[in-house]
């Protein structure tokens, strides 16, 4: 049996990886919104914020199967299978955690007490690794995802 060489080389997983973290952190983002909404005792926007970050949730989990799905088993992958499959694995916590947020305060109405309401984020666009986390670490892989110098990332 011949297996042309080409077949062998296959291209980096990393794009699709990266289209991931992006749907991840917009998850993500919703927690803050919902957060918020509970310190403003507005169950109704809970609730339908916890809708779409479910949503949002379900969407990560599809694109997390695309990947796991085409992750190719090849001998010579650039990057160790268990290593991408361990980054995927990370990588969708954070959204299932996400969704757990608006299930958990769903589930039961809560108030907020007064004393406790300063340790909470004021605005609800605070979100202190979101943002920052979600655009430096897409810049940081950005030239993984690139193929032998080549400018556009490299496609499965």
């Amino acid at each position: 049996m011949r297996i042309p060489l080409a077949n062998l080389l296959v291209r980096s997983p990393l794009p699709r990886v990266s289209e991931l973290m992006e749907q991840v952190v917009v998850c993500a983002q919703h927690v803050p919104q919902i957060v918020h909404a509970l310190i403003d005792g507005d169950q109704t926007a809970v609730e339908r914020l916890a809708k779409e970050v479910s949503a949002l949730e379900a969407r990560a989990d599809e694109a997390k199967d695309s990947v796991r799905s085409n992750l190719p088993v090849r001998i010579f992958l650039p990057v160790d299978r268990r290593d991408v499959l361990k980054l995927i694995s990370q990588i969708d916590s954070i959204a299932d955690c996400s969704e757990d947020v608006g299930v958990l305060l769903t589930i039961r109405p809560l108030q907020v007490p007064e004393d406790q309401r300063p340790r909470l984020p004021a605005e609800p666009g605070l979100d202190p690794l979101g943002d920052e986390f979600g655009r430096a670490t897409g810049d940081e892989l950005a030239p993984l995802v690139t193929l032998r110098g080549r400018q556009e990332p490299a496609a499965f």
